[in-house]
């Protein structure tokens, strides 16, 4: 199942923090649709790399490592090192 084609309560539900990492050349899931998934995420942050298609290459490490990057950091610094969510149950 996509992520898109679950039920929003139940993505209302993912408390983990989520980094949404994608290309805005992606053929397969357009920036659109992220947007939409990120706002149903309670805790989503969007980073988009410009030029980047659906599977980036080496061109694209660099900056996809510095979200990520950040993305731990920043949640790092909130809840520690050792921070773990419990994923929902499923319906």
């Amino acid at each position: 199942m996509r992520p898109l084609e679950l039920p929003p309560s139940r993505l209302a539900r993912v408390t983990a923090p989520t980094l949404l990492l994608t290309g805005d050349r992606d053929p397969f899931v357009s920036l659109e649709q992220t947007v939409r998934l990120m706002r149903l995420l309670p805790n989503a942050e969007l980073a988009v790399i410009p030029a980047a298609g659906h599977a980036y290459d080496h061109r694209f490490t660099a900056a996809a490592l510095e979200f990520i990057g950040r993305h731990i950091q920043k949640h790092d610094a909130i809840h520690g090192p050792a921070h773990a969510e419990t994923l929902p149950q499923h319906d």
